[in-house]
């Protein structure tokens, strides 16, 4: 069951999320002038933008499906990883720590990553 803290962080994300999309969905509605002006808005509120790379290794497919998601950054360094499990509209995530992320590596990509790109 989930912490009353889950609870208020998922009702916190859903109110972002539809603010973010809500932002993007007025900027299609606007005229030239004012749609310029509130795309120079939505940029300028932007913190960064970062390009990342996903090696996604497959155990299981159909229903249910389950793999391992590794991300590196653009110099194709590891930055972080996941175990997810997915079955027919059911998608969970779990995150690897330093050890967990490091016996992936080392087990599926030969301890270098970058190979597989």
């Amino acid at each position: 069951m989930p912490s009353k803290q889950d609870e208020e962080n998922l009702q916190v994300a859903i109110r972002r999320h539809k603010s973010a999309l809500g932002d993007l969905v007025e900027l299609q509605e606007l005229e030239d002038e004012a749609r310029e002006a509130k795309e120079e808005e939505i940029q300028n509120g932007v913190l960064s933008l970062d390009v990342t790379k996903t090696i996604t290794i497959l155990l299981s497919f159909g229903g249910p499906s389950d793999g391992f998601d590794i991300q590196l950054d653009k110099e194709n360094e590891v930055i972080s990883g996941v175990y997810w499990f997915a079955d027919w509209g059911y998608r969970k995530e779990f995150t690897l720590d330093d050890d967990e992320l490091n016996l992936v590596v080392d087990s599926y990509l030969a301890g270098d990553p970058a190979a597989y790109l």
